[in-house]
């Protein structure tokens, strides 16, 4: 809790970012100052900085197993410190992104694994996303065959799901006794979720104000394949996988693993042909992933070296570079 914050309308306490696993640490200065800025929302340049505030801290300690919960927690007494903020240049919360999962979804197997079982929704282009949460909206096209799907926050929980209401065209959120989402006519639809809106919706409430499921207008191309080409390969054709391959799947997102050494220029292609082609620019995540949208004979991608999963939608032309551990 911080007694002297300047805006109480904020929420007046911020767990640090850094956990440990040991008793005995150390927390870095800049840690508190962005801490202190991100809870109070200080511009560059106010006055509270380089004035001294008093800081009151507590230690928390938790178990927390397999899924991701907490079954056990504690907390220490609370310390008042001394302290003397100063800016800190904080970076923008990545878009907050939620993931498909379904019998619609991948192999159909409502698995975890990304992209075949979990399919992480798009970006919209040009939306300003909040810089703190990151909410804002997220959306996806693609075939939906009516074997039924869910959205969930997290490939590891199912604590933050959406799924069908009374009947289609209501959503619910986070009702592990929701339905299925089952569209009536197999068919190109849209997914878009506004996740601001969702975040004042309460759990088990209606939330089809921030969800929608719309048919999509359009007859878009059902491809073959398609590759990735760039100097990696000397513009060759590196063969992507189709992510949905459910029974009477229609495919239009695909995925490969490539491995880039050095800074490289990509494109998306179909197979032994440049007349569809994506390229475009690129934003980049805090942990060094890459998203973006293409265009025809758009400019050359262009992700640092390292090795990444690849998702590309040949609808939206949406791309994402997911960056993978060694």
């Amino acid at each position: 809790y911080n007694a002297d914050s300047l805006d109480n309308s904020a929420a007046d306490f911020i767990a640090l970012d850094e956990t440990f696993t040991t008793c005995d640490v150390e927390v870095s200065a800049s840690a508190i100052a962005t801490a202190l800025e991100t809870l109070n929302q200080w511009p560059e340049g106010d006055a509270v900085f380089n004035n001294a505030l008093t800081l009151s801290i507590r230690v928390r300690a938790f178990v927390q197993n397999a899924s991701f919960k907490v079954p056990s927690q504690t907390f220490s007494n609370t310390v008042s410190v001394q302290t003397l903020p100063y800016y800190v240049e904080l970076k923008n919360a990545d878009p907050d992104i939620w993931y498909l999962i379904g019998a619609d979804i991948g192999n159909g197997s409502w698995g975890s694994d990304v992209p075949t079982g979990s399919l992480p929704m798009q970006t919209v282009a040009d939306f300003e996303y909040d810089k703190k949460t990151g909410f804002g909206q997220i959306t996806w096209t693609g075939y939906l065959g009516g074997n039924g799907f869910k959205v969930k926050h997290l490939t590891s929980s199912w604590d933050e799901q959406i799924g069908q209401g009374s009947a289609y065209g209501a959503f619910v959120k986070n009702d592990g006794g929701s339905g299925n989402i089952t569209v009536p006519t197999a068919g190109i639809y849209t997914i878009t979720i506004d996740t601001e809106k969702l975040d004042g919706i309460d759990d088990k409430a209606d939330c089809s104000s921030a969800v929608k499921v719309e048919a999509y207008d359009g007859t878009p191309t059902i491809f073959a394949g398609m590759c990735v080409s760039g100097n990696f390969n000397d513009w060759g054709d590196t063969a992507m996988e189709p992510v949905h391959s459910y029974d009477g799947a229609e495919n239009h997102d695909w995925y490969t693993t490539i491995t880039l050494d050095g800074a490289q220029e990509i494109k998306f292609k179909e197979p032994g042909s440049w007349d569809y082609n994506s390229g475009g620019s690129i934003s980049e995540t805090q942990d060094g992933s890459y998203y973006g949208y293409g265009t025809n004979n758009g400019a050359n991608i262009c992700p640092a070296a390292g090795k990444y999963l690849v998702i590309y939608n040949d609808i939206t032309r949406f791309y994402r570079f997911i960056l993978q551990e060694e």
